[in-house]
C-alpha cells in the first residue's frame, strides 16, 4: 500500500508562515482536485498529530490561492470534527420582523456553521450570511424553482428549492440581494452541476438585522483625511452620503473629501452632514 504524500512535499514550492511549519509537517494529502474552468482547488487532508486548527487551514487556503493564482482553495480534513469559530453576538432568537418580516418554514436552531466548512457536513446545518443574487423559474400553480447564493465572507453556498404553490413561493420571491438570512437545511449534491457541486436544501429561514460595521478603536475617534468618492474620476466607488453618515454614526467629528480636481461631491456631503446633525 502506497504511503500518502505529505502536504509540505506535495506543495513544497508554496511558502508557509514560520510558525506553521510544525503543524504543517504532520498533514497528509488524501486527494487534491483542480477545477480549471472555475480556477478553484479542493484538497482533502488528514491530521494524525491533531495539530492543525481551523485558523491554520484558512491560512493555507489563502496562501495556496495567492501562490497559484486561484480564485479559491477549499481544504477539508478527515478524522476530526472541525470546531467552528464562535459566531458574532446576535439576539438569542432573531425575529423575522427585525429585518422586514421575511421568513419561511421551520426557524433554524443551533449554532451557525462557517460556509468554508460545509463540504464536510452531511447532517443538518445552519448558515448565516448575505444574499448575493436570486434566481427563479416559474412553475405551475404559481410555484416554481428558486435558488439564491449566500456568503458569510469565508465562502459561499447556493440554496435551492422547488415550491408548489404561490403562497409558498411568496417569501422566496421577496428576497433581494443584500438581505441577511439565517437558513437551516441539509447539504446535497447538485444534480444539475456536472462538477458535482453542493447545494443547501432549506427547511426554513428567517431574516437577520443588517450587519453594521463599528469603529472599535480603543484610543479615541479618528478623522478620515483621505477619502475619494465616485465623483473622483476613475478613482473610487464610495458614496459620499453613506460615508458621511457612517462617520457620524461612529462618532467621528469630521471627514475630509479629497477627490481629484472636482468639488462635485460636496453638495451631497453637506446634505448628509445636515441629516447626521438631525439624527443626533
Amino acid at each position: 500500500m502506497n504511503a500518502l504524500p505529505r502536504f509540505q512535499d506535495l506543495f513544497s514550492d508554496c511558502p508557509t508562515e514560520d510558525g506553521d511549519h510544525t503543524a504543517v509537517a504532520s498533514l497528509l494529502v488524501h486527494g487534491a482536485t483542480l477545477f480549471r474552468d472555475r480556477q478553484t482547488m479542493d484538497i482533502t487532508l488528514s491530521d494524525p498529530a491533531a495539530r492543525a486548527d481551523d485558523a491554520l487551514l484558512l491560512r493555507l487556503e489563502r496562501q495556496l490561492s495567492s501562490f497559484y493564482g486561484l480564485r479559491h482553495v477549499r481544504i477539508g480534513t478527515l478524522g476530526r470534527s472541525p470546531t467552528p469559530p464562535p459566531p458574532p453576538p446576535r439576539p438569542a432568537a432573531p425575529a423575522a420582523a427585525a429585518a422586514g418580516g421575511a421568513s419561511w418554514g421551520r426557524p433554524p436552531k443551533g449554532e451557525a456553521t462557517p460556509m468554508r466548512l460545509l463540504a464536510e457536513k452531511t447532517e443538518a446545518v445552519v448558515v448565516e450570511g448575505a444574499v448575493l443574487s436570486v434566481q427563479q423559474r416559474a412553475g405551475r400553480g404559481g410555484g416554481g424553482f428558486f435558488s439564491f447564493d449566500m456568503t458569510d465572507c469565508t465562502d459561499s453556498v447556493r440554496v435551492a428549492i422547488y415550491v408548489k404553490t404561490e403562497e409558498s413561493a411568496a417569501p422566496f420571491a421577496a428576497l433581494t440581494a443584500g438581505r441577511r438570512l439565517r437558513v437551516g437545511g441539509r447539504m446535497e449534491t447538485d444534480l444539475r452541476d456536472k462538477n458535482g457541486g453542493l447545494i443547501l436544501r432549506p427547511s426554513g429561514f428567517v431574516s437577520l438585522p443588517p450587519a453594521l460595521r463599528e469603529d472599535t478603536a480603543p484610543d479615541g475617534r479618528r478623522v478620515e483625511l483621505h477619502l475619494h468618492t465616485r465623483m473622483s474620476a476613475l478613482d473610487a466607488t464610495t458614496d459620499v452620503s453613506r460615508a458621511v453618515l457612517t462617520a457620524a454614526r461612529w462618532g467621528h467629528r469630521a471627514v475630509a473629501v479629497t477627490d481629484h480636481g472636482v468639488l462635485h461631491a460636496f453638495p451631497d456631503a453637506m446634505a448628509a452632514a445636515r441629516q447626521a446633525a438631525k439624527n443626533g
